[in-house]
């Protein structure tokens, strides 16, 4: 069985990648996922995910012709939102100035 040492290692070889690829990207996300289920905690729920719409809610629009505007305009926030912020999380560890950028727009610096 692997060592939560093993997984830190792993992780650690990953923040070390100069030029990181999406397949360096892809290892991290499933070591930090290991590690997660190796505390042995349960993992917390941080998002809810309606099978439906609540009314009322707040649909995604964006006035763009990209790729990633296709795939999210007309649905709930509340579906695209946590795929946002696993992508954020993921772009902290092998990306952290791009990382901060993005997050300095967020904020309206």
């Amino acid at each position: 069985m692997i060592t939560e040492r093993e997984i830190r290692a792993a992780i650690d070889e990953c923040h070390a990648v100069e030029n990181p690829t999406a397949d360096t990207c892809r290892k991290l996300a499933s070591y930090y996922i290991i590690q997660d289920h190796l505390s042995g905690e349960p993992e917390p729920e941080r998002y809810s995910y309606a099978a439906e719409p609540k009314r009322g809610g707040q649909y995604i629009y964006v006035d763009s012709s990209t790729d990633f505007a296709e795939a999210v305009n007309g649905r709930p926030a509340d579906e695209i939102i946590p795929i946002v912020d696993e992508l954020m999380t993921v772009l902290q560890a092998v990306n952290p100035r791009l990382y901060a950028g993005v997050m300095r727009k967020l904020r309206g610096e």
